[in-house]
């Protein structure tokens, strides 16, 4: 591996990386290289390892060696895919052989990235950063996403809860305003209020209406597909 670390290819101080390598050596050096790019840092010695601190420390990052003990890297990327709560994890896979046959095993195992031994440091540390960074953005559209799914189902309240009442409400207060003025009474103040009441209730009714357009419009907005990245 390169010596030497450049400087602006830092990563974020709180991205927390697991290092999965079934050679000490090679753990060692990777995980010395990462922490002098300013990472929190976790070491892995096997597959179930890797997997386990994948799934109980939620990381930003794994780099897995295709031969580790147990289960190897293809089989530990395409469990972390496979599963809801990891498929979005960034995963480079490492191995001594870069032949296409071994390329073509990571891309399909859905490895975002692969490097053939011994890795380049600047090459590492630059892919690094980038899948860092589609993580970060990755989670401030799901959070985005989750805002817009909870003022939907707000709306979604508003539109089913209020809408059957008030329609009642407009029906029988225009019932009662007939009637008033069908029998002659002497109802003109009465009959003042219950237009008033009929005005607000319209505006409201509006109101609901648009409601229920506005999240009409933000369910379509959401309601795609999840963008993926691309493994290559």
């Amino acid at each position: 591996m390169e010596h030497g670390t450049n400087l602006a290819l830092a990563l974020p101080r709180d991205a927390l990386v697991v290092v999965a390598d079934g050679d000490p050596a090679d753990r060692r050096d990777i995980a010395r290289l990462y922490q002098s790019a300013g990472v929190r840092l976790i070491r892995a010695a096997t597959g179930p390892a890797a997997l386990g601190a994948a799934r109980l420390r939620q990381p930003d990052l794994m780099l897995l060696d295709l031969d580790l003990p147990e289960a190897d890297g293809i089989a530990v990327c395409r469990e972390l895919k496979s599963q809801p709560a990891t498929a979005l994890l960034p995963v480079i896979l490492v191995g001594w052989a870069g032949s296409r046959r071994e390329r073509l095993r990571a891309c399909r195992a859905g490895a975002d990235h692969f490097f053939a031994k011994p890795i380049p440091r600047s090459e590492l540390l630059a892919r690094s950063r980038a899948l860092l960074d589609t993580r970060e953005a990755t989670r401030a559209l799901e959070e985005r996403r989750q805002e817009l799914r909870i003022q939907s189902e707000f709306v979604r309240f508003l539109v089913q809860d209020l809408r059957a009442p008030m329609t009642t409400a407009l029906t029988r207060l225009d019932s009662i305003r007939r009637a008033i003025a069908t029998a002659g009474m002497d109802g003109e103040e009465q009959a003042t209020m219950l237009n008033d009441a009929i005005t607000d209730l319209r505006r409201v009714a509006a109101a609901v209406s648009d409601l229920r357009d506005i999240y009409r419009l933000e369910e379509a907005c959401i309601g795609g597909p999840r963008a993926r990245v691309d493994a290559s």
